[in-house]
């Protein structure tokens, strides 16, 4: 599986000679050759590799002939040698596969591993009519349509608005637009490439209510579903808090597409009752009850409380027996004396004042192994043999729409490097500082012995965005807000659980990466429940879906 690790944290490694007896015979290492990367022509997507059944699924454009795509990479960990079964023929320089049936590689190095190579060609179907109430039901195996329609709408005057039932490009007959009588199944020939398909579809009548099926409250906003039944009348949506006795008329736009209502009601106070209702004409929903989520920030988000111990490591809170809410990996670095990569700053500030501090994070060598100065919600577990352990992530149950503060970075040149990044030797040093929000059961336990760190795959992770620069700041703060918008969110249904802020100097310092003297300061840093609050003036550096890092173009290895 294609995996990107944004755990910027201190990894300590130290090799140790062992001596034994000389014998006559060799034993190999204990190595396990496999798949680490593909990709086809026509490809969607990153690979899936699952090491674990030795299989690579790839997902191929709809369009594509599966019965030759045109290989254009393949990898493998330790120089493995990889072989083809059948299915695969050569043109020239060019390796073609008939993805049509899983196709067998073999990869080699001491031994032998068998991997797969398994083709999903997923075809993208729907079917919308006007008064169109929830979602078409399509089933692909039976080739059949069933679509629910407001029973108001006659049967023999339905108007299909679209339909896609085949491969891009594929013609249908009769031209769907032209029929509007569904009181029985109606056929429908789909063709592509001399292929037909013969599909069925049929429209149900349902009775529809003019009701609000679903409210998915924020703190400040509430995204509000519903139905109606006679889309031909005024609708609009209505809300007020449970204590209020007059309703409010939400002025804001209110999609309807067939029976079905939508819109994101804003406004709204955080962590209160509300109640919601649909208007249409004189008619009026039954009334929906929910609550806001809270405006609740991260303790200690100024960084202006720090302790130090008896043995000079510095951590981020008031004392040692104040809950960890932040904290760095400065008791790795620490192992031989108060190195501390992070720690607290009392001159250079964003906002100045008394009490005030910031948070100075550099990136050191220690006994020639790369330290990077970082600072993240979770804690510091202990160490298992030379290696950190790391909890990442606080419980965390509100759903912020970015994180606002403030930076200040001055890079070094990259002079310490590992895999896979020992092409970045000589370039400039980047920051990184990220939001990310969860729905674990736990938080993550980082292991760098197992070289287990965040999977950027994993569908747990309902949104991610970061800020990664190689710029000076020429010794100014900058301010930032990191934008949770649509593109940073995966499941906005989904409740979240935990939250992960990271801020490090060096991002691939957990690859051993990065270049000793890059100081990254942080300061006053704030979750953001209502974005209308950051100025879009340029006085805030926004980085959002059509903010483009400076390193963009060097990616994450596995």
């Amino acid at each position: 599986m294609w995996r990107k690790y944004f755990s910027a944290l201190l990894l300590l490694a130290v090799s140790f000679g062992l001596s034994g007896c000389l014998e006559n015979d060799m034993a190999y290492p204990d190595v396990k050759p496999a798949i680490t990367s593909i990709r086809f022509e026509g490809q969607v997507g990153e690979a899936v590799i699952d090491n674990d059944s030795r299989t690579v699924t790839v997902q191929i454009y709809e369009t594509v002939d599966l019965s030759s795509v045109r290989l254009l990479e393949i990898s493998s960990n330790y120089d493995s040698v990889i072989t083809f079964g059948e299915g695969v023929t050569q043109a020239g320089a060019e390796t073609y596969m008939d993805l049509r049936a899983p196709v067998k590689a073999e990869v080699s190095v001491y031994e032998s591993f068998t991997w797969t190579i398994v083709a999903v060609q997923e075809v993208q179907r729907y079917l919308k009519i006007r008064n169109q109430a929830g979602d078409e039901d399509i089933n692909p195996a039976e080739k059949m349509v069933v679509v629910k329609v407001a029973d108001s709408n006659p049967l023999s005057d339905i108007e299909v608005l679209e339909m896609k039932l085949g491969i891009e490009g594929s013609e249908i007959s009769p031209d769907f637009k032209e029929v509007h009588d569904f009181t029985d199944i109606v056929y429908f020939n789909v063709s592509y490439q001399g292929d037909v398909e013969k599909w069925g579809v049929r429209v149900v009548p349902t009775e529809v209510g003019l009701s609000v099926s679903h409210v998915n409250a924020w703190a400040h906003s509430a995204d509000v579903e519903g139905t109606v039944s006679d889309a031909s009348d005024e609708i609009y949506i209505e809300y007020r808090k449970s204590s209020d006795d007059s309703w409010s008329r939400f002025d804001g736009q209110v999609e309807v597409s067939g029976m079905n209502i939508s819109a994101s009601v804003t406004g709204l106070d955080d962590d209160a009752d509300y109640s919601v209702r649909i208007v249409s004409g004189s008619t009026v929903s039954a009334e929906t009850d929910f609550h806001t989520e809270a405006a609740v920030q991260i303790p200690n988000s100024s960084y202006d409380a720090w302790f130090q111990n008896d043995r000079g490591a510095w951590f981020p809170r008031a004392s040692e027996d104040a809950e960890t809410w932040w904290d760095t990996a400065n008791m790795g670095a620490n192992t031989l004396g108060p190195v501390n990569p992070s720690a607290p700053e009392d001159d250079f500030l964003a906002v100045p004042g008394e009490g005030k501090r910031a948070a100075r994070l550099e990136t050191r060598s220690v006994l020639g192994v790369m330290a990077a100065g970082n600072l993240y919600s979770g804690r510091y577990k202990g160490t298992e043999g030379l290696s950190a352990l790391l909890e990442f992530g606080v419980p965390f149950e509100s759903r912020p729409v970015g994180l606002r503060g403030y930076y200040s970075y001055e890079p070094a040149t990259i002079n310490k490097v590992d895999a896979p990044y020992e092409d970045l030797m000589g370039r400039t040093d980047m920051c990184q500082i990220y939001i990310m929000l969860t729905a674990w059961d736990k938080p993550f336990d980082v292991n760098s012995t197992k070289r287990q760190y965040i999977d950027m795959d994993d569908p747990d992770i309902l949104a991610f965005r970061e800020l990664v620069s190689d710029q000076s700041t020429d010794g100014e703060y900058v301010e930032f807000f990191i934008h949770l918008d649509d593109e940073a969110w995966r499941d906005k249904s989904r409740k979240a659980t935990h939250i992960v802020v990271i801020s490090c100097a060096s991002r691939y310092g957990n690859y051993f990466t990065g270049g000793v003297g890059s100081v990254l300061y942080v300061d006053e840093f704030e979750l953001v429940y209502d974005e209308t609050t950051v100025p879009r003036d340029g006085s805030v550096l926004i980085v959002d879906k059509e903010h483009v890092n400076s390193n963009a173009d060097i990616g994450d290895r596995e």
